[in-house]
Parts: structure tokens; sequence; C-alpha cells
């Protein structure tokens, strides 16, 4: 109940976080055709109680217990990271999701975007006390922050396409090798690139 976690089933990733109190947050993800349009909230309930079915407990509950218009069906696409994040003569400088979306896997757009204002903030400082041109900041900003956003970017969409398989070969061989593998290995392993990924090395500038 208190334990955040991902299940990775045959229709698709189902995932619970508990919030404050009794109330939780879950999703459910399944790759689709582009063309697919969003259904009703209350045939994507009545969809997601047939696609869970056969995941353990609580998923289908938890699914049955939340009213149908709080459920939110929501087509995720793949941007393209822009090649060039600033412009109009240096006074146009974009960040966060506007120049490098990254699909939700790991819930890390805002933080990134958050990442990218701290960077701008710290290149109009150095730029104010004349320690750099615009210019050569900006693209140094953009070169630094370009190489997060694709760390972040490549690792969301490996969970994406290791969770969300559609053949029941491949999903019989990726089950079997996560319950191979002891969890003395798979731990410190999985734990270091999430530390990685989630910015664990990341340095900010200093604003002070």
């Amino acid at each position: 109940k208190n334990t955040a976690y991902e299940t990775w089933g045959r229709e698709g990733r189902f995932g619970y976080v508990p919030l404050k109190g009794d109330e939780v947050f879950w999703f459910f993800s399944e790759a689709t055709p582009a063309d697919v349009h969003p259904l009703n909230p209350a045939e994507a309930k009545d969809r997601l109680l047939a696609l869970t079915a056969g995941y353990h407990p609580p998923v289908s509950e938890l699914i049955m217990k939340t009213p149908a218009d709080a459920i939110f069906e929501t087509p995720i696409k793949q941007i393209d990271t822009l090649d060039r994040w600033y412009g109009l003569n240096n006074r146009l400088v974009l960040i966060g999701d506007a120049c490098h979306a990254t699909a939700p896997n790991l819930a890390q757009g805002a933080g990134l975007a958050i990442e990218d204002a701290v960077e701008v903030a710290s290149l109009v400082r150095s730029v104010n006390k004349s320690k750099v041109s615009l210019g050569v900041g900006l693209a140094a900003y953009q070169e630094k922050q370009k190489k997060r956003a694709k760390t972040v970017q490549k690792f969301a969409g490996l969970i994406a396409s290791v969770g969300q398989f559609r053949s029941p070969v491949v999903q019989m061989g990726r089950d079997a090798a996560m319950r191979c593998v002891p969890s003395i290995i798979t731990a410190p392993v999985f734990t270091a690139v999430v530390t990685h990924t989630l910015g664990g090395d990341y340095v900010a500038p200093r604003l002070d």
C-alpha cells in the first residue's frame, strides 16, 4: 500500500504510486497504433478492466474503485529534440519540453526544465559580469543540456519498450531473465542507472 511499483503484464504496464492519506495515483500504458482515438471515460474504464483482468491484486480493484470521470486517456507521442534552442538574435531561449520533450516514464520533464532554467540563469549572470558573450553562453547551455536530456530520453524510451513488448514469446523471455538475475546484482545496477539518469551526478551552477 505504501510502496510505489510498476507491473509489466501481457497487455501493458501498470504503475501505482501512493499519495497523501488514502489517495493514490495509478496509470496503465500500452503500445497502440498512432491513429487510435481516445475513448470516453466509461469506455476507457471498461477497457482497462478487460486488459488487466489477469493482473495481480489490487490492480483491478483500484481501477474499479476509480470514478470513470477521474480516468484520463492521453496519447503519448515521440517528439524529436530541436536542433537549436535559441534564436531571434539570441533574444529567445527555449527550456524544458519546448525543446526536448521526453516520455513521462521517469517523470523527469519538469526536473529537466528546472535544470535548464538554472543553467540559463547562470548564463545570464556570467554575461552580465562580462565573463562570456551571450552567443557563446547559449551554445554552451544547449550542448550541456542536450546531453542531459538525451540520457533521460533514452532511459525513458527503454523502460517503455521493455515494459510494453507485444510478443508473448519476447514477454516470456523478458520475465524469465528478470527472475533469473539475483537481486544482489539487479539492485545496485538499477540504482546506479537510475541515479545517473535522474541527475544524481548533475552539478548545478552556483547562483549566489
